[in-house]
């Protein structure tokens, strides 16, 4: 019989377990929806590794409460089993959806490239059906998938992959079956291992029985292969919501448990007594929950206003607008709105200056349109971080003279003399479709009366010039309540190197995000 004092401790430390991962798994599902980042964490594949988690750490600490030889081989065999696979499998399967997330938000990069045909060479923009079609009473173009040859090759492939990378489609397709294996490989090793019988009931349950060896394996397997392998396609993406870290965390922690396991039941035996061989495990899992559940838990109780890094909003928003115009900081912004996940709005910038660029030639102004830049990211099989170049001039930039910060109504005096052209009137049709097509793969996320009003003008067949000005002020918003602070914090030892004297530097310096003794000091 085990002492009072351990059952007590442990039993209890059980039921904490059980009511605070069942609890805050409960308020995440509940609440998923204020999580800022809840779309890059899928629900069924956090639920599922919860489900795992809950399973195990109740078993770390009943096994032992009741320590040594009172607690049946049969419930550590189960858990085990099940619970191991399953959080493996889910972990691997949010490594995957995440790294899929990551490559087609760096291939949205190229899709600005993919429907225009050397805009400023005259040529006509490509069609999607290379004809007019109705809606609304309207005639419209609209771009269609009949430019896939055209596509850059890593679009491509990206965009093949997207049924995968669904939580739906890597549940049924990989965690279901390796949960069915797991149940399988369970019935068989209970089948030829006396300890694991129903008849008798086992308490002495040693790490070296071969009942023990096939999930051994198969744990091992996972920590030396599969993880290494989940580490080769993490390695090079970057992201401002910590995800890739938080998966770093659960390899490392996975491993840890494992590791801790067998050198407190083969080493350390004498610890046994007081500090169960699980209980690392329970702590490296109970640290993995906290860190995947729980603090997006807690985030999502805090107001979502933007925290100001200054008392005068009006001089940090003009700190974002010279971002913008600088053309070496614009190539590191670009990287920070790629690691936000919201490619779309920095590539409506971009192709903002391409209407721009049209409507000043269209109007023969004193800002004469330069040749297009080369493709901002060249074609390749593989696309990462280090593809976006770091290079003193951008299209964004490039374009017009006037940066993307200035509309076509300060770039053009007098728009309503500006003639109607064919290839202008394509361009702002191919722009609305890329855009405000919420089938589109670049639409943008902005308020209702503002995507309604460019609606109601495409329906009702009308031409604006400025049709898109509302709609521009609000991408600016977006990007700078969502994206600025994060370019702050990712890139200040870059803005100090590059940009010295300028006003973010000095910005920065008054904010502490600057290298002090070959260390970043944040205050923030």
């Amino acid at each position: 019989m085990p002492p009072t004092w351990r059952l007590a401790i442990y039993l209890s430390l059980a039921v904490f377990t059980f009511f605070y991962l069942t609890l805050t798994v409960t308020f995440f599902y509940i609440r998923r929806h204020k999580i800022d980042d809840f779309k890059y964490r899928p629900l069924r594949l956090n639920l599922l590794s919860a489900i795992a988690t809950i399973m195990l750490c109740v078993m770390y600490c009943l096994r032992t409460a009741f320590y040594p030889n009172d607690y049946p081989c049969l419930l550590i065999h189960w858990p085990v089993h099940i619970g191991y696979c399953l959080w493996s499998s889910a972990i691997a399967c949010r490594a995957l959806s995440f790294v899929w997330t990551a490559r087609f938000n760096l291939a949205k990069l190229q899709m600005n490239t993919v429907y225009r045909n050397n805009a400023y060479e005259g040529t006509v923009a490509t069609l999607r059906d290379g004809k007019k079609r109705a809606i609304g009473g309207g005639k419209m173009y609209k771009l269609d998938a009949s430019d896939k040859e055209e596509e850059p090759l890593i679009l491509k492939r990206v965009r093949k992959w997207r049924h995968a990378a669904t939580d739906k489609w890597l549940a049924e397709r990989i965690i279901y079956p390796v949960v069915a294996f797991s149940i399988a490989l369970g019935l068989i090793v209970q089948s030829f291992s006396p300890e694991l019988g129903f008849k008798r009931i086992q308490t002495v349950c040693p790490t070296t029985a071969v009942s023990s060896v096939p999930i051994t394996t198969v744990i091992v397997t996972f920590l030396i292969v599969v993880c290494p392998f989940l580490c080769y396609l993490l390695h090079d993406i970057r992201d401002a919501f910590g995800l890739k870290r938080e998966l770093y965390i659960a390899m490392v922690c996975g491993a840890a448990a494992c590791v801790g396991y067998f050198v407190l039941e083969e080493v350390v035996t004498a610890v046994r007594e007081y500090f169960g061989s699980f209980m690392f495990s329970w702590i490296f899992f109970m640290i993995w929950h906290t860190i995947s559940i729980t603090t997006p838990l807690v985030r999502s109780f805090k107001k979502r206003e933007t925290v100001e890094l200054k008392p005068d909003a009006s001089s940090k928003y003009r700190n974002f607008v010279a971002v913008l115009e600088d053309p070496d900081l614009f190539p590191l912004y670009k990287e920070c709105v790629a690691a936000c996940f919201c490619t779309e709005l920095i590539v409506f910038l971009e192709e903002y200056q391409v209407l721009k660029s049209l409507v000043v030639q269209a109007g023969n102004s004193i800002h004469q349109p330069t040749p297009l830049s080369p493709a901002t990211l060249k074609e390749k099989k593989s696309i990462s971080f280090a593809d976006i170049p770091r290079r003193a001039v951008e299209p964004a930039h490039s374009i017009v003279q006037t940066p993307c910060t200035v509309s076509i109504t300060d770039t053009v005096p007098d728009l309503s003399k500006i003639p109607i052209s064919q290839e202008l009137y394509e361009e702002y049709m191919r722009f609305y479709y890329m855009f405000f097509d919420q089938d589109s793969e670049l639409a943008i996320n902005i308020h209702g009366p503002t995507l309604a009003e460019a609606k109601a003008i495409v329906g009702a067949g009308r031409f604006e010039i400025t049709m898109f000005e509302k709609s521009r002020h609000e991408v600016f918003e977006l990007l700078y309540w969502n994206t600025y602070d994060v370019f702050l914090r990712m890139f200040g030892d870059e803005i100090t190197e590059i940009k010295p004297q300028s006003k973010v530097f000095k910005t920065l310096d008054r904010w502490g995000i600057v290298k002090k003794n070959g260390a970043r000091s944040y205050i923030v």
